[in-house]
């Protein structure tokens, strides 16, 4: 039963990361899969369901705010590259002030090091409680 309702959630937030990105051949599937999620999800448990989504949308306030952490480690998570082309990127798109001096810009690569090495912490405690 808890795998089912954690599906659910996952096709929610598949359908919403779809939804915002717009860019994916996939969008629609995914859009009607989070439809069909939410509204089981809704006769299941109403007050749960508020709860994810008041959070969701706080995080994407977060996320969307000029120069927002949220933001920089998203844009992190989801770039490859070396962090020199994960920093001109986020500089492109607002997500951190422009690097006037190189002290700042190594300042900023080493966080990005940074972000990506605590995230591949993290995904590997998670896999080891998983089992």
């Amino acid at each position: 039963m808890i795998a089912d309702i954690r599906d659910r959630y996952e096709a929610i937030a598949l359908g919403f990361r779809c939804a915002r990105g717009a860019q994916s051949n996939e969008a629609p599937l995914a859009l009607g899969s989070a439809l069909n999620a939410l509204a089981e999800e809704f006769a299941r448990d109403t007050k749960g369901l508020l709860r994810f989504l008041d959070a969701v949308f706080k995080r994407w306030q977060k996320i969307d705010q000029p120069e927002s952490l949220c933001r920089l480690r998203l844009i992190t998570q989801q770039h490859l590259g070396n962090p020199k082309v994960v920093a001109q990127y986020a500089e492109n798109v607002d997500a951190v002030p422009p690097c006037t001096t190189l002290n700042h810009a190594e300042s900023l690569h080493a966080r990005i090091k940074q972000y990506r090495s605590r995230d591949r912490r993290k995904a590997l405690e998670k896999r080891q409680k998983a089992r």
